[in-house]
């Protein structure tokens, strides 16, 4: 018996081609593939730019510039864990025994600019428990950034009429 020749089965031996796609339509795609990379690259720095100008403060003054113009906000970087507190030392008034005066040193260790922490100061009795807390932000006590490897010295006098029975004090940095 002999096969026939139909024509209909596939023949491996040939490939057939479609007619490719014109010039003018490859440009088209290529055109738009760019346009959305383009706009992924924008979004993406937009997202980040906190991070990219962590990383490259020479980049700051251009992205600070640029949420100027859209309208965003460029906030400088929270690390808690590059903020020391190097030495503090809370005094009272010997004339006014409900008055005092909190001195403390704080050191960057990062890198980088990044913004000043909120201080937690926690008067204690004679046995260390706490008896009044209160959370200072920076603006009460400073306003700039803080630099890279850097520290600050602040002094804040308060008072705390209320409270005859403290005798210690705990100092703790953090951002909310």
């Amino acid at each position: 018996a002999t096969a026939v020749d139909t024509g209909d089965e596939y023949n491996p031996d040939f490939t057939r081609y479609s007619r490719g796609e014109s010039g003018g339509s490859v440009w088209l795609w290529a055109l738009m593939v760019g346009a959305l990379l383009g706009m992924l690259a924008v979004q993406s720095t937009y997202v980040f730019r906190v991070e990219l100008a962590r990383q490259w403060p020479e980049l700051r003054p251009v992205l600070v510039d640029l949420c100027d113009r859209l309208g965003c906000d460029m906030p400088l970087p929270r690390n808690a864990q590059a903020i020391n507190l190097t030495a503090s030392n809370l005094e009272s008034d010997p004339n006014a025994p409900t008055r005092f005066i909190l001195h403390a040193r704080l050191r960057n260790e990062a890198a980088y600019l990044q913004a000043h922490p909120h201080l937690e100061l926690t008067l204690t009795d004679a046995r260390d428990r706490p008896v009044a807390r209160r959370v200072l932000e920076p603006s009460e006590w400073l306003a700039a950034g803080f630099g890279g490897r850097t520290e600050v010295e602040l002094s804040l006098p308060f008072g705390a009429p209320e409270l005859t029975n403290a005798t210690g004090y705990r100092l703790y940095a953090f951002f909310p």
